[in-house]
């Protein structure tokens, strides 16, 4: 069956299954940014594919709402998985999906010494190894392989304890 592409922009159109194409190439176009979320680029600005998928069906985005991708997988941009949520919402899911106000557990293991540590949060591994918690957080979410701390210059490995 033949996917359904509205178009985005001058040249872009957009698919149901989160797909964004160069309208005239057929052609998907789109890379990871740094944050672990699809962009594309029109010129010189630069877009989100899952920003520009949400509205290609369901309109612009009010100001004061954001899109969350439901399964917490910033790279499945499927129009089932996206929704309208407030900035306060976004915050309170996190990056887990659900809401929870307490940090999840996260486990360390340098590479080179072959030690394995348990955190209680990010921010505590981060601190510890003197590595920024975002790069700790892309580690353990797979964006990364590892992350080499400043403290140590050891490479470290991290994954969130079960």
């Amino acid at each position: 069956m033949e996917q359904e592409f509205r178009p985005i922009f001058d040249n872009y159109e957009a698919s149901r299954d989160g797909i964004i194409r160069n309208r005239r190439l057929k052609k998907p176009v789109g890379y990871i940014n740094n944050m672990g979320y699809m962009q594309f680029g029109v010129g010189k600005k630069k877009y989100l594919c899952h920003r520009a998928v949400y509205e290609a069906f369901h309109g612009p985005i009010e100001d004061d709402l954001v899109i969350d991708h439901i399964d917490s997988n910033t790279l499945n941009n499927h129009l089932s998985n996206l929704q309208a949520i407030s900035h306060g919402e976004n915050n309170k899911r996190g990056r887990t999906g659900k809401c929870s106000k307490r940090p999840r557990p996260i486990v360390s293991f340098d590479i080179t010494t072959n030690e394995k540590r348990v955190f209680q949060s990010i921010n505590a591994a981060g601190k510890h190894f003197d590595i920024h918690p975002s790069s700790v957080q892309k580690v353990a979410e797979g964006i990364y392989q590892t992350a080499r701390s400043k403290k140590s210059g050891n490479r470290i490995k991290f994954s969130y304890s079960q």
